[in-house]
């Protein structure tokens, strides 16, 4: 197929995409409403609960005393709950967010393609990481809750995309500057210690990269000490943060508090902790009791990620099309997974590189890498089951 036959089916996969997400939506709100809240964690509950309020008190879209007197004000990372409450009020609907939500997670089809494209430079390639971001039914499912985590994804892959652009030796239009910039600010906004790492990445990225002259790269490598320097007490902050909020919860859980890295000294922790994030953007326990209905399907939804997780975690072993990205992607996944304490849903936003790996490594498709993939996925079945019991 040419590229002209390749964007209509890549278009095709975005509309599917979202009369799927469409679809689920619907039930959600209509007919799931009958037996289960349309809810799976408690995040999802306090942004509805902010948008009701706001709508009471609101004299128009962005009205900051409306905000405050709700409480919204008092978010640490306040950018999303601003999306939620004035996407509701200009909708009139509690429920906007999802929509914006769904809207995003489409989008994101797209960024995934040509993330998989700049690296892989094959159109056939980066159609299946497109295919397989769009009918996943962990993100379908996912994207249809007001979670900022679908905002972060999009905005990934939309840095990372032009930061590849950077790597491989291409200068940004202003236009693409501005995006990077105002995704940037909202990033920051969003989620606590995500864009310092994403900024330090950015650097080495740049410092690595080729047909750089000496003194630029010099330049760059100061600029990062410096950026190391001013935002290691926000990355420690933010950490200790998770710390407050989540240690309960993370040494509850022994397979996490295990095998996670907590210092340079437990670097040997690397591939587990980087194998268990992949498998787990959400948490599997099979045979526990659910929170509810919907965290019950999103914990057996999580089970269609083994595949394409174990073929991302043979790719280390694979060729790289592009070994800095690989390599500080892959630095930047188990950093994050740190940060967070293993927080399952922290390190949702990074999946796509999973399924952007996974398809670099079926790239060359034979009979072996199959047979390598439908052993790991029956071994980590098993472990998960064992997992499931403890």
């Amino acid at each position: 197929m040419n590229n002209i036959q390749y964007n209509n089916c890549l278009s095709s996969v975005m509309f599917k995409g979202l009369v799927i997400r469409c679809l689920v939506l619907i039930f959600m709100l209509t007919l799931g409403l009958s037996f289960s809240e349309p809810y799976f964690i408690s995040d999802d509950i306090q942004y509805e609960e902010l948008v009701k309020n706001y709508l009471l008190y609101a004299k128009f879209p962005i009205d900051v005393d409306a905000f405050d007197k709700i409480g919204a004000g008092g978010y640490l990372q306040v950018f999303w709950p601003w999306v939620i409450c004035v996407t509701g009020y200009i909708t009139q609907f509690v429920y906007a967010g999802r929509i914006v939500n769904v809207i995003l997670s489409v989008l994101s089809i797209r960024e995934v393609y040509n993330l998989t494209y700049n690296l892989s430079k094959r159109s056939e390639t980066a159609l299946f990481s497109a295919k397989v971001f769009a009918y996943l039914p962990l993100l379908v499912i996912s994207c249809c809750f007001p979670i900022k985590d679908i905002f972060l994804m999009f905005a990934m892959l939309r840095i990372f995309n032009l930061l590849l652009v950077v790597i491989n030796s291409g200068t940004l239009s202003v236009k693409e500057v501005i995006i990077c910039a105002f995704l940037a600010f909202c990033i920051y906004w969003t989620r606590g210690a995500v864009i310092e790492v994403i900024a330090i990445f950015f650097c080495c990225a740049i410092l690595f990269s080729r047909n750089r002259s000496i003194w630029v790269k010099c330049v760059l490598f100061t600029f990062c000490l410096v950026l190391l320097y001013t935002w290691s007490n926000s990355i420690l902050n933010s950490f200790d943060t998770k710390i407050e909020d989540y240690r309960d919860y993370a040494l509850m859980d022994t397979t996490i508090s295990n095998i996670q890295m907590k210092n340079i000294t437990e670097i040997y922790k690397w591939p587990l902790s980087y194998l268990f994030a992949t498998v787990q953007p959400m948490t599997t326990k099979l045979f526990s009791p659910s929170i509810n209905f919907w965290y019950g399907v999103l914990c057996y939804a999580n089970l269609t990620v083994y595949p394409f997780a174990i073929a991302n975690f043979l790719y280390i072993f694979d060729k790289k099309h592009n070994l800095l990205f690989w390599l500080l992607t892959t630095i930047m996944y188990t950093a994050v997974f740190s940060l967070s304490l293993g927080i399952f849903r922290h390190y949702l936003f990074l999946f796509p590189l999973v399924i952007v790996n996974c398809s670099l490594y079926f790239e060359n498709k034979t009979k072996r890498r199959v047979q390598r993939i439908k052993v790991g996925v029956i071994i980590l079945a098993s472990f998960i089951i064992i997992y499931s019991f403890i």
